[in-house]
C-alpha cells in the first residue's frame, strides 16, 4: 500500500499514483520521488560521483552512470575475496583457501576444543558420542564381558555378519559390503533346467523354459510350426530360380548394357521422352526440369570453379548455386525468342524438351555462385526455411 503525501490517497503501489494522480497536481513522478521519498546518495553514481538516469518512483534512480562502472564495481568485489583466510596469500577464483594445507590447519584450530579426546591415545576423536579414535584403539583394549558391553552402548555394536564393532550406535554392519550381503536375496534355480535365474525375482532362466513348464501342466498345447515349413519350401524354389535365370549372372548383365549403350550411340534404338516413355510418372513443372538438366552442365562446373567452398564463409558442406540473373528472367527470354506464350500446350511433345534444352544453354557460368544453405538464406528470402537449422 502507498500513501499520496499530497493529498493523501492511498493505493496499491506508487506506480498506480504516477498513471493518474500526478497530472491531478501537476506534478511528474520525477519530481515527486525528488521531494518525498529520494535520499542523500540517491541519483549518484558509486564510482565516479556524476548523476545517474531516472527510472520510475517504485525503483528511483540507476546505481551506476553506465556499463563501465558497472564493470569496474564488479571486478573491485571479485579481486577483494581473492585473499586466503588462513595466510592472507592471493588465491584463485572459488573457495575462501589457497591451498588444502590451509584449509586443514583452518578446520583444526577451530575444532580442537569441542572436540573430545581418546581414553587410549588421547588424540581427538572425529566423530562425537565414540569412546576411542579408531579401531585400532578398541582392539587394544581388553575384551572382558564388563568392557565389552561399555563399549557396544558407547561406540556401536557388533556388525550382524562379521561382529566387528560398528563405528555409530546406529549402524548394523560395520561396512557396506556386510549391508549388501544382508540385503542381496539368494537367486532362484529353474525347475527345468536347474540353472540360476539373472535376477531373484525371476522363477525361469528363459522364455523356453516357462513354455515347457506350461507344457507340462497342461496349461498350453504345442503348436505345429506350418508356416515354417512354407517358408523353407519359398526359400529353396528362389534358390533355383537364381541358379537358372542367366539375368542373376553378372557377366551375362554387363553383356547386355554394352549392347544397349552401343544401339542408343548408333541411333538403332531411339529414346521415347514424356508419355510415350514405358517409365513415365505424370507430367512435372517446367522449373523441377530444367533444374535437373542443369546439374551436369551448368551446377557442378561452377562448383569445381570455387573448388567446392562457400564463396562467403568457406564451409565445404551443404552446397547450392545461386542465380545472379533470375530463373524466370531467363525462362522469359528465351519465350520471347521462340515467340511462346503458354508453356502448358507443349507438353508431351518434343518442342517442350527443345525448349527446356534451350533455357539450359542460356545459362553461363557467370550467372552463379557457389553458396552454403545458410549463407544463401541472406541473400535469398525464398530458402528463409533454413534458418532455424544448426550450423556445424
Amino acid at each position: 500500500m502507498a500513501e499520496c503525501k499530497i493529498c493523501g490517497k492511498i493505493s496499491n503501489s506508487i506506480g498506480r499514483l504516477a498513471i493518474k494522480h500526478f497530472v491531478k497536481h501537476n506534478i511528474s513522478s520525477q519530481e515527486y520521488y525528488n521531494k518525498y521519498i529520494k535520499s542523500g546518495d540517491d541519483g549518484i553514481c558509486l564510482i565516479c560521483n556524476s548523476r545517474t538516469n531516472y527510472i520510475n518512483c517504485n525503483k528511483g534512480y540507476h546505481v551506476y552512470c553506465g556499463r563501465g562502472c558497472a564493470l569496474i564495481h564488479r571486478t573491485l568485489k571479485t579481486t577483494a575475496k581473492r585473499f586466503c583466510i588462513c595466510c592472507g596469500k592471493q588465491r584463485k577464483k572459488g573457495g575462501k583457501f589457497c591451498s588444502r594445507d590451509c584449509y586443514l590447519l583452518y578446520m583444526r584450530e577451530s575444532i580442537k576444543q569441542d572436540l573430545p579426546k581418546c581414553k587410549r591415545c588421547n588424540n581427538s576423536i572425529k566423530r562425537k558420542g565414540n569412546i576411542y579414535c579408531s579401531k585400532e584403539c578398541v582392539g587394544k583394549t581388553k575384551r572382558t564381558t564388563d568392557n565389552f558391553n561399555d563399549i557396544t552402548k558407547r561406540c556401536g555394536n557388533p556388525c550382524l555378519i562379521c561382529r566387528k564393532i560398528c563405528s555409530a550406535v546406529i549402524n548394523k554392519y560395520c561396512s557396506r559390503e556386510c549391508g549388501g550381503i544382508a540385503l542381496r536375496k539368494p537367486k532362484n534355480n529353474c525347475p527345468i533346467c536347474d540353472k540360476l535365474c539373472s535376477k531373484s525375482t525371476e522363477k525361469f532362466c528363459s522364455d523356453e523354459c516357462v513354455k515347457k513348464w506350461k507344457i507340462k501342466n497342461g496349461l498350453t498345447k504345442p503348436v505345429k510350426n506350418k508356416l515354417s515349413k512354407i517358408k523353407i519350401k519359398n526359400k529353396k524354389a528362389s534358390d533355383r530360380m537364381k541358379k537358372n535365370n542367366p539375368m542373376y549372372n553378372p557377366l551375362i548383365v554387363a553383356k547386355v548394357s554394352k549392347t544397349l549403350k552401343e544401339k542408343y550411340k548408333k541411333g538403332e534404338i531411339k529414346k521415347r521422352f514424356g508419355p510415350k516413355n514405358p517409365a513415365w510418372k505424370g507430367s512435372r513443372s517446367f522449373s523441377d526440369a530444367c533444374r535437373i538438366r542443369l546439374y551436369m552442365k551448368w551446377i557442378l562446373p561452377i562448383m569445381e570453379r570455387d573448388g567446392f567452398k562457400c564463396t562467403i564463409c568457406e564451409l565445404t558442406g551443404h552446397l547450392q548455386v545461386h542465380h545472379k540473373r533470375k530463373m524466370i528472367n531467363i525462362v522469359n527470354l528465351v519465350l520471347k525468342k521462340e515467340n511462346i506464350q503458354f508453356i502448358e500446350e507443349l507438353k508431351g511433345t518434343n518442342k517442350y524438351e527443345n525448349l527446356i534444352d534451350k533455357v539450359v544453354m542460356e545459362h553461363n557460368l557467370n550467372d552463379g555462385i557457389t553458396v552454403c544453405k545458410w549463407c544463401h538464406t541472406k541473400i535469398d528470402e525464398r530458402y528463409r526455411r533454413y534458418r532455424n537449422d544448426k550450423k556445424p
